[in-house]
């Protein structure tokens, strides 16, 4: 069946307002990712999809391998045609809410270019989702006090770094890690703490950590890819899951029995090429079971923030041979160039110039002052001082400081990135 284009609903003019639209199909039954997804594609868009669904096409949305049901298409139809447009623009507002699309420029993305990334997501809190990846830091609900200890540890150290913190705000060592991350004031709108929910954004689950959603809205973002209201169902949590690892460059696995939500964040994240690491732990601990599996495995073990950043750095950066495929320094200012002179044995990235031109001046600085002061993300202020660390241009220095090699600070040490 060839695609039909729909006009937009016209039985009340607010049906027109795309964001109601897309609130409407993510509270819909039977549309789980995938179908919403291909609804959005098959009928033009959300206006599109809610005008023919509601009329009962959702029977053309059936594939070989997921067929959808006369009676599930009817009952599709019956909930569109009774939805509470006006309803639901109240509750948006009221939580301060807006809708994403992808594609559009307020969708990550890095999330975007994931084979799981939803069609739309809803959203509230304080800052905006990151381009880059994220880290995802997940683990079981029944976590040791040393777990929850070291994912508070690892939300704090990331974030310290400029580097957002996903999670999906469960018991344990989500929560942990969103505490962490939540220690850190982000400067440059970006929020470093992420809870991705299996539920409606307005839907407090567990209530126990009422205190952290309320928390997340103020100085992080929750985000859902479901419409408001929708409970905590618990067919949501896997698609939670996967969109957990599409906005992930990595899944750090703090605590886990050889079974549970977090393994299906490690699947999610293996099936779309993400970073697996994990926190070891004692072999007498059930509830370091998994993570050592995951190590035993081929997951990388690590012990800190600074750990999983040596990590992930080391993933896609250039190598030390083609830094000197041309010996050219057209991107370095003159006055960093008098202060080193190896630096016209390199050809620079623009970041890694603008950064070595920042240390110029010889005081150490942090991974968030370089990312504030270049107007650059975490991420990318990452893979400039990688090379840079490489070339001997520049140094660690401590208090996860750097600091360009030809300063009087500098101390020989061994390079921040193996």
């Amino acid at each position: 069946m060839e695609a039909r284009i729909f006009s937009p609903p016209s039985k009340e003019s607010v049906n027109t307002d795309i964001e109601l639209c897309a609130l409407a199909l993510m509270s819909c039954p039977h549309l789980g990712t995938a179908r919403l997804r291909r609804a959005v594609e098959f009928f033009k868009g959300p206006a599109g999809a809610v005008d023919a669904l509601a009329a009962g096409e959702a029977v053309a949305l059936s594939t070989r391998r997921d067929r959808v049901t006369p009676s599930q298409a009817k009952r599709v139809a019956s909930y569109l045609a009774g939805y509470d447009y006006e309803r639901a623009r109240t509750a948006l507002a009221e939580l301060g809410g807006r809708v994403i699309f992808q594609g559009g420029p307020a969708y990550p993305e890095f999330l975007a270019s994931s084979p799981v990334a939803p069609p739309f997501l809803v959203l509230a809190g304080n800052g905006e989702l990151p381009n880059v990846g994220c880290v995802a830091v997940v683990g079981t609900r029944r976590a040791s006090v040393t777990g929850l200890e070291v994912a508070f540890r690892l939300g704090l150290g990331l974030a310290e770094r400029g580097i957002t913190v996903v999670s999906g705000m469960a018991r344990g060592i989500d929560a942990a890690a969103h505490l962490g991350a939540l220690e850190v004031e982000s400067h440059a709108g970006t929020a470093l703490s992420v809870a991705v929910l299996g539920c409606g954004i307005d839907v407090v689950y567990p209530k126990c950590n009422s205190k952290l959603y309320r928390s997340l809205l103020n100085k992080g973002v929750v985000v859902s890819q479901y419409g408001l209201g929708a409970p905590p169902e618990k067919w949501r949590f896997p698609e939670r899951n996967r969109t957990i690892a599409g906005f992930s460059v990595g899944v750090v696995v703090v605590e886990s029995f050889l079974s549970g939500g977090a393994l299906s964040t490690v699947a999610a994240a293996n099936e779309i090429g993400r970073e697996v690491m994990a926190v070891p732990g004692s072999v007498l601990s059930p509830a370091a079971s998994g993570t050592n599996q995951l190590i035993w495995e081929g997951a990388a073990p690590v012990r800190s923030a600074e750990d999983v950043v040596e990590c992930l750095s080391a993933l896609a950066l250039p190598s030390h041979a083609e830094l000197l495929d041309n010996a050219t320094c057209q991107n370095v200012p003159a006055s960093c160039r008098a202060n080193d002179q190896r630096i016209e044995s390199f050809n620079l990235t623009q970041a890694q110039s603008e950064i070595l031109f920042l240390l110029g001046d010889g005081e150490p600085r942090t991974l968030a002052e370089l990312s504030a002061r270049c107007e650059m993300t975490p991420a990318s202020v990452i893979d400039a001082l990688a090379g840079l660390s490489r070339a001997g241009l520049v140094v660690p220095y401590g208090g996860e400081r750097f600091v360009a090699s030809s300063s009087p600070h500098a101390r020989a040490q061994p390079s921040y990135w193996r």
